[in-house]
């Protein structure tokens, strides 16, 4: 056998080995492909579902609860037996199964801390003893000021609910708007004041949502300062007489802080 003949053989058996391979990357491109379309195809049905999954607006007839679920948060208000939309809970996702009975007001606690100052309400207005800043204020063309917001009727929207309030003797709507991002959780909050009464009425504070941190109110009015903050007496004086069962701490920012005192004697507590 000559040597150029043997060359001419290893060259077709290094030509046959070389198909060989590109033809094996070739199918694993294929089958890469094929996983990585399929991966894709997963994700996408899977981001489909939780997207699907992640908004829910629901009202219980029965309980009177309204809630909005949205993302990783939920929140829920309800209507008490007095006609008072109430909030119940603000905060991580809850089960589909969890459930919250009918909203209740809380008791009072003293003449000024009336049932009606206590309880948390979705949108107060000033009127029927309320000692806490409300969501709306207003003067009627008779010089009154007396404003009881309650419960009309609601519809349920796009990710979201309008709640319409009515004073409980003036012609006074209020429209409040829900919309929970079905992503984010951000809930988005807003009110409409419509005045049906026959006169004029003066809007003297109008807010676009109310929300009454639990343990809050407590820490507004500082009694002494110490070293650059402020806290109460180890007795827990407050902003509240009522409500001197948690002492709080803030810190005193640079600047000035001005307490008011509104609708009832202050006593040697301040």
């Amino acid at each position: 056998m000559s040597c150029a003949s043997g060359y001419a053989r290893l060259l077709v058996r290094l030509i046959g080995l070389g198909g060989m391979m590109a033809a094996c990357k070739e199918g694993s491109r294929k089958k890469l492909m094929l996983k990585t379309l399929s991966a894709a195809t997963l994700f996408l049905a899977v981001t489909l579902m939780a997207q699907a999954q992640s908004s829910h607006v629901s009202f219980d007839p029965a309980a009177k609860i309204f809630r909005l679920d949205g993302g990783g948060v939920s929140y829920v208000f309800g209507l008490n037996p007095r006609g008072e939309l109430q909030q119940l809970y603000w905060g991580g996702r809850l089960a589909a199964a969890d459930g919250f009975a009918q909203a209740a007001p809380l008791p009072e606690w003293a003449s000024f801390d009336s049932s009606y100052t206590n309880t948390p309400q979705e949108y107060p207005g000033w009127g029927a003893g309320l000692f806490v800043e409300p969501a709306l204020k207003v003067s009627f063309a008779d010089g009154n000021r007396d404003l009881v917001l309650h419960y009309q009727s609601h519809t349920a929207v796009a990710n979201g609910f309008e709640v319409v309030l009515k004073d409980v003797s003036r012609e006074i709507y209020v429209t409040l708007h829900y919309t929970m991002d079905p992503g984010s959780g951000i809930l988005a909050r807003s009110a409409t004041v419509q005045n049906r009464e026959a006169q004029s009425v003066t809007v003297e504070q109008a807010a676009a949502a109310a929300w009454a941190a639990a343990g809050a109110l407590c820490a507004q009015l500082p009694h002494r300062a110490l070293g650059g903050r402020v806290e109460p007496d180890p007795g827990g004086a407050c902003s509240r007489r009522a409500s001197h069962r948690e002492p709080a701490r803030i810190d005193q920012p640079p600047g000035e802080s001005v307490v008011r005192h509104c609708r009832r004697s202050a006593g040697s507590n301040l």
